[in-house]
């Protein structure tokens, strides 16, 4: 899907997560557990959840891990830096480009928790304008 990001929610993007298996860790009596993997000391997953519109509908984007550092531009670990001195969770939001079009690939999924649709982005790429004249032209036969 090619959009572009017209808004992005201001949520916390840090979560724990396992540094082996990257699953999300649970806190119990002061400490991190892993399901699988015990008490570890936790890592820290990143997630941005906004909308984004490809001229039919708006949809509400979810994106992890590395779709979430190739929309930021910068690693998970620079942006938790980045945030960490900073202390302003606008500071890592503000890297997102509002109104810049990406191609978006991940599938449609409804989230049974608020009851709506939402896109799972698992790739992010930038628009290649001369890739996207290319496929234009070929459709029409020149």
């Amino acid at each position: 899907m090619r959009a572009p990001i017209l808004q992005i929610f201001e949520t916390n993007v840090f979560y724990e997560i396992c540094p082996e298996c990257k699953k999300r860790v649970k806190v119990v009596d002061d400490r991190y557990e892993c399901p699988e993997h015990g008490n570890v000391e936790a890592d820290y997953g990143l997630v941005i959840s906004g909308i984004i519109d490809d001229g039919t509908a708006s949809i509400r984007a979810v994106f992890f891990g590395d779709a979430a550092e190739k929309l930021l531009g910068i690693s998970r670990a620079e942006a938790k830096k980045l945030f960490d001195r900073k202390r302003k969770l606008d500071a890592v939001l503000s890297l997102i480009p509002l109104g810049k079009e990406f191609v978006f690939e991940g599938k449609v999924r409804r989230n049974e928790f608020f009851d709506r649709l939402e896109f799972v982005v698992n790739n992010v790429k930038s628009v290649d304008i001369k890739n996207e004249i290319e496929m234009i032209l070929e459709k029409r036969g020149e």
